[in-house]
């Protein structure tokens, strides 16, 4: 299956990686990038892992979410469609998911589909180890 990365979840893998250079250090922001890249290429081999998630939003009907090594608190929360994977939203435990998703819509692919990595799809730049 061929994974898509919608803006939603662009944009919390991007604020998640701020915070962790500006927080942390460069290195753990790098080694998030690298296991959210690589939870993503899993789920695309297999779109059925994680945990089935049920929320009244009708748009959602079949997400699932799944953790990311290294990062257990980060699920990336994804539904199938067709034969892509999309990755509606990567988020924290800890946030109201509830809350979040009561008006979260899904994008369609809306670039050629490819296998970039997440640091290429979210624009950020991995620093130099």
């Amino acid at each position: 299956m061929t994974p898509f990365i919608q803006r939603s979840a662009r944009q919390d893998i991007l604020e998640q990686y701020r915070y962790l250079l500006d927080v942390e250090s460069d290195r753990l922001a790098n080694r998030f990038l690298d296991a959210v890249n690589e939870a993503v290429n899993k789920l695309a081999r297999n779109p059925n892992a994680g945990a089935s998630r049920r929320f009244e939003n009708p748009a959602l009907s079949g997400l699932r979410s799944h953790r990311t090594a290294g990062f257990e608190d980060v699920r990336i929360c994804h539904l199938t469609e067709d034969d892509t994977v999309i990755v509606v939203r990567v988020l924290h435990n800890r946030q109201d998911l509830g809350g979040i998703f009561t008006e979260q819509g899904v994008d369609a692919p809306d670039e050629p589909r490819s296998r970039r990595s997440v640091a290429e799809r979210t624009g950020s730049r991995k620093a130099v180890r």
